[in-house]
This record gives structure tokens, C-alpha cells and sequence, in this order.
């Protein structure tokens, strides 16, 4: 019904365009003997362009209109395009050095003002949004190579189904190879830029990428974990951004820019690059094209893949994006946040969180929901992702649902 009013209005347009014409020519209006012949001439055809314009003009209202309706509407989302923010510059972020992640504008998302007060918005017209409208995905570029993706994560975009097999997905520099030394021994997993526990997305190649074990497991997945664990413990919202950054035209990514910050309170906030690496492989970015130790195990030994995506070995160790990991022990995380990977516990490449709780008043653990003072020995082990500092009072954070630490007794 819409697009038949549009042509309708359209076709009143044209027809005051030709109006004009033919008074116009006739010599008839208000412009007969206004000036020279010229001039009315001149008058009549500026007449006709206003009126072209205002055609031009209605055509595009309409179109904006009906592009607001469409299914992947940016207006209608209300977040941010997927894509770079303007101010990354992948030159300032340093050389991977034995850590898999690096904090980048001092740990703060390049989210501007316009986008957290239209997320704001989106919370409070929430349920009336559908819950398609609360993530969008970047289109391919024309290598094929993911562009982004954002979401409003919250408890709408949970996933409500089993995952899926995303096995039929090859994002590009794809390649299926095997190393001794990676846990599983596969160098790649499929990727996704924000997580299935997070929007229940499965085999879309607009949110997949090729990305190392180490990426997925050791860089990712602890982010992805403190965002769960934040939405189920509280019901609260977060605008969470990841950008794959691609240098050139390289297949591979040179890493991933993930961005979040919390809606209805300030407790959840990062901005960081984790690099797309996997320590003792050479990989050339160009094509995912690698090298390094030889794979020595047998096929019926080693780690498989089932038709969820999921991994494991004869040892039964799983772990991908889904938010389960485990190590030779045959650990795995839970939605607790809790993940562990080669080195026992995920945190930083020496474990160690001093010097990163600053003056704040309280350390919160959004994982444990529990707060602390900075000097607790819990602070010390906590997991970097899981870690948020708060200048507010006690009450404050009691109110919003954490509960004091046994030990330091804040």
C-alpha cells in the first residue's frame, strides 16, 4: 500500500511539472508581461526545475521511509554502522609480545555520545523492538572479508536455540591444518565476532572470520564470557562493537578491535585488540598460508570436529566460541565467566592483575558479582576481563545485586 501511495504522489508531481510547462509556454500566469521574453523563459524554466526538485525530493523521502522498514534497517537499529571507528589506527597498537591482547585508547570504546544515547533509546523502547533490530552485520567487502559486527546484548538476544553447524562456512584465508603444541592441534577455528552465547547467531558468514586457536579461546572468549556473565547475572544491556582489522588486502585478519560498554550502569567497559596470532606458527597474512611444527598425531586420536561447530579430543577436552574451554585436565568454563586454556587460568601471559586496580574505591569481579577492596588477594587473581573498578558507595553496589567479599570484608 505504501509503495502505490508513493507513485501516485509521484505521478501528482509530474503532472504539476508538465502544469507548468504548458502555462508556462502558453505565455499565460503571473509571468506574462513580467520582463523581456527571455526572462519569462528563464522564469519557466527555473519553475520547472523547482518542480523537479520537489519530485526528487518526494521520491527520496519515500525511499528513506521504505528503507527504515526493511529488515536490516541501520535507522531503524539504532547502533552503530559495523566497521573501524576513524580514530583506531592500528599503527598505535604495539607488537604482539607473548600477550594476546592489548588495551587500546586507554581501554575505553570509541563509542561518541549520539551512539550511547540512541542505545539508551533502543533499552527503553525494549520489548517493542524485535530482536533482529538489536544486532546488525557488516556486508562482505569485495575481497569477501568481514566488515564488523554490533549488538544491544541483553537478554533478548540470548540465544533461545542448540547451535548449529557452521562447518560449511569458509571465511577467507581458510585453510584446514594441523600443528603439534595447539591445544586440539587444528591452527584455525571459525571465529564469530560476537559470540553465539551473545546473539545465537550460527553459519552467517557476515559474523565469521578465520582466526587462530589463540585468538578464539585465549583473546575472545574471556571478553565474550564477562559480557554473559554481566547480562544473566543483571538483565542489563551492553553495546558490544568487534571489528576484524585487515591490513591491505590480506585474507587473514591482523586481529580483532572488541568494544562494550554497559547500558544501565558504568560496570562493564573495554576497548581492546587481540591479535590474530599462534605462538611458535608463521603465518602469512596474505593468504593463511603457515608453518610450523610437524603434526605427529593420528586422526582418530586427535581432536574432531562434530556438526556443531564444537571440538574435542579422545581426551574429551572441548572449547570454541560458545563459551567452553578446557586443557589437558579436561577443565571447561561455564556462564560463570570462568575459562581456563594452557596455562590453567585465563588472564594475562604472567597471571598477574597488580597494578591495574588503580585508586578505584571497590574491585568488582562481574563474573562472581562480588565487589572487594583493592588491596584483596582475590583482586590479585582475578581475571583482567572480569574485573571493573567503582568509585560509588557500598549500598550502591549491594543495591545492584553484588555482594560484599568474605575475606576483606569491604
Amino acid at each position: 500500500m505504501r509503495r502505490i501511495e508513493s507513485a501516485h504522489r509521484r505521478g501528482i508531481s509530474l503532472l504539476a511539472a508538465a502544469l507548468a510547462v504548458v502555462i508556462l509556454t502558453s505565455g499565460c500566469g503571473p509571468l506574462q508581461g513580467q520582463g523581456s521574453e527571455h526572462a519569462g523563459e528563464a522564469e519557466a524554466v527555473e519553475t520547472v526545475v523547482s518542480a523537479a526538485e520537489v519530485q526528487a525530493k518526494e521520491e527520496k523521502a519515500e525511499d528513506n521511509v521504505e528503507d527504515s522498514e526493511g529488515e536490516d534497517s541501520t535507522a531503524e537499529n539504532r547502533l552503530p554502522v559495523p566497521g573501524l571507528p576513524h580514530a583506531f589506527d592500528l599503527s598505535e597498537v604495539p607488537p604482539y609480545a607473548g600477550t594476546v591482547w592489548a588495551d587500546v585508547n586507554g581501554d575505553v570504546p570509541f563509542f561518541d555520545e549520539a551512539q550511547m544515547k540512541a542505545a539508551v533509546g533502543m533499552v527503553k523502547d525494549l520489548p517493542d523492538l524485535p530482536p533482529g533490530n538489536l544486532q546488525i552485520y557488516g556486508e562482505l567487502d569485495d575481497l569477501g572479508r568481514c566488515t564488523g559486527a554490533c549488538a544491544l546484548v541483553g537478554p533478548e538476544t540470548l540465544p533461545q536455540t542448540e547451535r548449529g553447524s557452521i562447518s560449511a562456512v569458509k571465511p577467507t584465508g581458510w585453510h584446514t591444518v594441523k600443528y603439534d603444541g595447539i591445544d586440539g592441534n587444528y591452527l584455525y577455528n571459525r571465529c564469530h565476532l560476537i559470540g553465539f552465547q551473545l546473539t545465537g547467531q550460527d553459519a552467517n558468514e557476515k559474523n565469521l572470520i578465520t582466526g587462530t586457536r589463540y585468538l578464539n579461546v585465549e583473546g575472545m572468549l574471556p571478553y565474550e564470557d564477562s559480557v554473559l556473565a554481566y547480562v544473566t547475572g543483571t538483565g542489563n544491556h551492553v553495546l558490544y562493537r568487534v571489528t576484524p582489522v585487515f591490513t591491505e588486502t590480506n585474507l587473514l585478519a591482523a586481529g580483532v578491535l572488541m568494544e562494550a560498554r554497559s547500558i544501565e550502569d558504568p560496570l562493564v567497559q573495554f576497548c581492546a585488540f587481540c591479535y590474530n596470532v599462534q605462538p611458535g606458527i608463521t603465518i602469512d597474512y596474505a593468504t593463511g598460508e603457515s608453518t610450523g611444527p610437524a603434526f605427529h598425531g593420528s586422526d582418530e586420536a586427535v581432536e574432531t570436529l562434530d556438526s556443531a561447530g564444537k571440538t574435542g579430543d579422545s581426551a574429551g577436552e572441548t572449547g570454541d566460541s560458545a563459551g567452553e574451554t578446557g586443557d589437558s585436565a579436561g577443565e571447561t568454563g561455564d556462564l560463570t565467566g570462568e575459562t581456563r586454556g594452557a596455562a590453567g587460568i585465563a588472564g594475562d601471559a604472567a597471571g598477574e592483575t597488580e597494578g591495574t586496580v588503580g585508586d578505584w574505591k571497590y574491585i568488582i569481579n562481574v563474573s562472581s558479582r562480588k565487589f572487594h577492596l583493592p588491596g584483596c588477594e582475590s583482586v590479585k587473581k582475578m581475571s583482567k576481563k572480569n574485573m571493573q573498578g567503582w568509585d560509588g558507595t557500598r549500598e550502591e553496589l549491594i543495591e545492584m545485586g553484588y555482594d560484599p567479599c568474605k575475606n576483606c570484608m569491604p
